[in-house]
């Protein structure tokens, strides 16, 4: 590698870690960090992929965790069953969910519940 690409892989490698600092400051929403983080990486590469290649297994998770964020919990835990016959029909509680990931395979296992055996509503909203 000549002096000049050494010296530019230094640039953005410094550039790369102040932008990593500033993606943890309270003020800058997950969405833009992700989507900042994407697009450098997309255009100008990552000089550290080696030393950052396991970091970035570890904070992907995090950072689309970090996107719900913001959500309205109670309106996404609340979810529609269909088809499940009238006893279990309607809207019911998400209590609990599991994932498994393995290579090749995503298992999810979520309880529900609700108060009631019976919906008090006639059809679950789409």
């Amino acid at each position: 590698m000549s002096t000049a690409g050494a010296k530019r892989q230094g640039w953005l490698a410094a550039l790369v870690v102040v932008l990593a600092a500033l993606t943890l400051l309270p003020a800058v929403p997950s969405a833009a960090a992700l989507a900042g983080g994407i697009l450098l990486a997309v255009t100008l590469g990552n000089p550290l992929a080696e030393r950052t290649r396991w970091l970035s297994r570890k904070m992907l998770p995090a950072a689309i965790v970090g996107l719900g964020a913001a959500m309205d919990l109670p309106a996404v835990l609340r979810v529609g069953v269909r088809g499940a016959g009238v006893a279990f029909d309607g809207l019911h509680y998400v209590q609990s969910v599991t994932h498994q990931i393995t290579r090749g395979e995503y298992k999810q296992r979520f309880k529900l519940v609700r108060n009631g055996l019976i919906s008090t509503l006639p059809s679950v909203p789409a």
